[in-house]
């Protein structure tokens, strides 16, 4: 049985799910490409709890937890299956958490998925982030997952490696803040050279720089994760570079076997 890549998906802002740029081609191609899992551990950064939640419901519903976008995007769904196996074992490796049939399927899932597996026959298992987690929790969490790659699962964490609404620009899907390119930068260096150290700590070593990439912690933590369940995550594939409006960055990840 060939072992799952981890992937890391800048998912942005939901107009991408009807749009057509470099970024949803980029990512259709990808999927495109993929070996087909048995399922999907899903980390996003849309679901956020008080403890460690799993969900587990035979149809999770899709969630559109957002306001003021065009009419189309409340159309979407995304009908994959949940994956009542997956959630069990997910709870073996982390007793801890709580089996829940809460949520679905938010935007930072089926906005990538939409374009990963458009056919949306592979089941799905949301896994939800731990407000009282800290950075290395979340690596920790990835690392005690990576056994699932060996399973014919694959593991996505959907975030964005730059995340500032405060500053976004959304009259222009193109325009790039100097200093949200700097951070993005950043983050490729410390990845390609493996300083686990320097990522982790970022938010008490410069915390003026990380705040102002990241005002809250949640598009942040998926990517933790899936350091974690990388292990060797130098050895990274960037699918996609770039930022989206002025302050969101799409940088993807890919990690192969």
């Amino acid at each position: 049985m060939k072992k799952q890549p981890i992937l890391f998906l800048g998912h942005g802002s939901p107009m991408n799910v009807i749009s057509e740029n470099s970024w949803t081609r980029e990512v259709s191609r990808l999927g495109a490409s993929l070996s087909q899992p048995r399922g999907i551990l899903m980390v996003s950064a849309h679901w956020v709890t008080r403890g460690l939640k799993i969900h587990d419901s035979a149809s999770p519903k899709t969630i559109h937890d957002f306001r003021g976008f065009p009419a189309p995007l409340y159309d979407v769904r995304y009908p994959a299956l949940g994956n009542h196996e997956l959630a069990a074992r997910v709870n073996q490796l982390l007793p801890e958490a709580e089996l829940t049939s809460d949520w679905g399927f938010d935007h930072g899932t089926w906005g990538v998925l939409n374009f990963l597996f458009p056919q949306a026959d592979i089941p799905v298992t949301p896994i939800s982030l731990n407000a009282e987690s800290t950075p290395s929790d979340f690596y920790e969490l990835g690392r005690r997952l990576q056994v699932l790659r060996e399973e014919n699962i694959l593991i996505i964490g959907s975030g964005n490696l730059v995340h500032n609404l405060h500053d976004v620009d959304f009259q222009n899907e193109n325009s790039v803040f100097p200093w949200a390119q700097s951070f993005d930068q950043q983050v490729k260096e410390l990845t390609e050279k493996g300083d686990l150290k320097s990522l982790l700590d970022w938010p008490q070593r410069d915390s003026a720089t990380f705040r102002r990439a990241h005002p809250s912690f949640e598009h942040w933590a998926p990517y933790l994760v899936c350091l974690g369940a990388a292990q060797d995550f130098s050895k990274v594939e960037w699918i996609f570079e770039g930022i989206q409006n002025g302050s969101v960055s799409m940088r993807s990840a890919f990690w192969n076997p």
